[in-house]
């Protein structure tokens, strides 16, 4: 700590420090803040929040047994809302990347109400019912689609 009358200290040494986060901030950080219900109703809030200005929303939610396995289920939820830029969906998969940091990436509008407050909601929660998270989304306008993937492994 400097004091106004304390000239500046001459730094000798400085050494990088890697401050990555472990990967267990997104699963043991948040799984007493979560139920599935809570965790699949944070997944929900972000398709609403996508759709609130269409006028025909559509969100499906589907179970499916995974083909390569006899226990593992996949939770697929599909929506029909506005999509992001590959600008935006770097900024939704960014831990701690919050709504007013996400509107930098973009001009829309679409960023409003109480949806990612802190940036870590849908994460933590997608972390909390499995081991991955793989958002797909395509803008009006597009033609492209983009993939991302988030996992443990």
């Amino acid at each position: 700590v400097m004091q106004n009358e304390e000239p500046p200290r001459e730094i000798i040494n400085v050494n990088d420090v890697d401050i990555t986060p472990h990967e267990n901030i997104l699963t043991k950080a948040g799984s007493s803040e979560y139920s599935f219900a809570s965790a699949l109703a944070e997944q929900i809030d972000n398709c609403i929040q996508a759709c609130r200005h269409n006028d025909r929303k559509e969100i499906r939610i589907n179970v499916r047994k995974a083909k390569s396995s006899k226990t593992d289920m996949y939770l697929h939820i599909d929506d029909n809302g506005v999509g992001m830029t590959p600008q935006e969906l770097q900024g939704f998969l960014t831990l701690g990347v919050s709504q007013s940091d996400r509107q930098k990436y973009t001009n829309s509008d679409q960023l409003t109400g109480e949806i990612s407050r802190f940036g870590v909601g849908a994460k933590r929660a997608a972390f909390f019912l499995g081991p991955g998270l793989r958002v797909t989304t395509k803008t009006a306008g597009d033609d492209f689609v983009y993939e991302a993937d988030l996992s443990l492994d």
